[in-house]
């Protein structure tokens, strides 16, 4: 999945509009996919996100469509670079967890 073909998998699966829940975990290009999804509007995001860079440090992965995780601390983005981005379509960060 890509940030290019995103919106055509959630229409396969015939979904649109709002939806209660949306998940992105796909190790690398999370950011880049959750901002390009507009088939649908979720009421809540769940989003992985990259705790190696904390806040107020603003990091994204650059895109790379072909991106397979390696294991290493370079993937995704972090949490402030989700909250801004999700901001601008309307979204507020409510909650987050950091697993170890």
């Amino acid at each position: 999945m890509t940030a290019e073909n995103i919106n055509a998998i959630i229409a396969e699966g015939q979904f649109s509009g709002e939806i209660d829940l949306l998940s992105i975990d796909i190790d690398g290009n999370d950011y880049h996919v959750c901002r390009e999804i507009s088939v649908v509007m979720p009421r809540v995001i769940v989003a992985e996100y990259n705790a190696s860079f904390p806040p107020p440090l603003e990091w994204v992965k650059p895109y790379e469509p072909a991106y397979v995780w390696d294991r290493s601390l370079y993937f995704g983005a972090s949490l402030a670079a989700y909250a801004n981005m999700l901001a601008k379509k309307g979204f507020t960060l409510v909650g987050t967890d950091l697993w170890r």
